[in-house]
């Protein structure tokens, strides 16, 4: 019975990797604030979406994300980031599975400001996958890069490259962790309003375009919303700070396999 329950499960997870086409970066990925924007990452945080949210020079988040209700996409993940005037530092830890299944991803990125205007970003990416169905641990060890441009206060440009190359166990056994590359930006239209897109190219095969969009209704509370559009994927979310404190909620909406929760927390620590 037990087995049975297994192969149903890895039916789904199998069925979400030829809906997605990047499985792993599907459930990993994202900040809880990016995911709230249509899934952006470029625009709304560093080149490589290091994890973070206000302008404190240090700061820790969690987060959990209920992927579509499945037990083995649902997604515990922490961060540590470390800003300075010389470089952005910071150590990503994410975790998905269940008992016969599991995956790890842990990222070590950097970010400098080479110019007023420009940031370059490199994350050296490690995942390892485990299941009963496999022999041994298989993983996969990969950079990412990012460079950002700030022609203005109120608007900035991004291009990332994902997995140009990768390490492995074993050639025959790689990781759904495709070849990326996405161009995006965002506009802070006034102090209340940001708006932010992206576009993304999947093995030179698949685009994607996502749009995002954050309001103010508070100077301690904003409402977001976006899009992803393959699948189309509404998204809507809340973001609430108190002190030191930042809540962040997200909800994804797919079609068929209905709606995704996710919540984080960031401590702010002093500057």
């Amino acid at each position: 019975m037990r087995l049975l329950s297994f192969r149903i499960r890895l039916f789904l997870l199998t069925f979400l990797y030829g809906i997605n086409a990047s499985a792993i970066d599907f459930v990993t990925e994202h900040t809880i604030r990016d995911l709230s924007l249509g899934s952006i990452t470029i625009g709304t945080g560093s080149p490589l979406s290091l994890a973070g949210q206000g302008d404190s020079p240090n700061q820790l988040l969690v987060g959990y994300r209920n992927k579509f209700s499945m037990q083995e996409l649902a997604v515990a993940s922490f961060a540590g980031v470390y800003r300075s005037s010389w470089m952005t530092n910071a150590v990503s830890i994410s975790s998905a599975g269940y008992e016969d299944y599991r995956q790890i991803m842990v990222g070590l990125h950097a970010q400098k400001r080479l110019s007023p205007q420009i940031s370059f970003g490199l994350t050296l990416q490690s995942l390892s996958v485990s299941a009963i169905t496999l022999e041994k641990s298989i993983w996969e060890i990969y950079p990412r890069l990012g460079i950002e441009y700030k022609p203005s206060e109120s608007l900035t440009l991004g291009v990332n490259i994902h997995n140009p190359v990768r390490l492995g166990s074993a050639d025959r056994e790689r990781l759904a962790t495709h070849f990326r590359a996405t161009a995006g930006a965002s506009c802070r239209i006034s102090e209340q309003v940001l708006v932010a897109s992206e576009y993304e190219w999947v093995d030179s095969e698949k685009a994607l375009f996502r749009l995002g969009i954050e309001f103010a209704l508070l100077p301690e509370l904003k409402v977001r919303a976006g899009l992803e559009s393959h699948p189309f994927s509404p998204t809507f979310g809340l973001g609430y700070s108190y002190k030191q404190w930042i809540v962040d909620v997200a909800s994804e909406r797919h079609s068929d396999l209905g709606t995704s929760l996710s919540i984080g927390l960031c401590y702010l620590f002093q500057k």
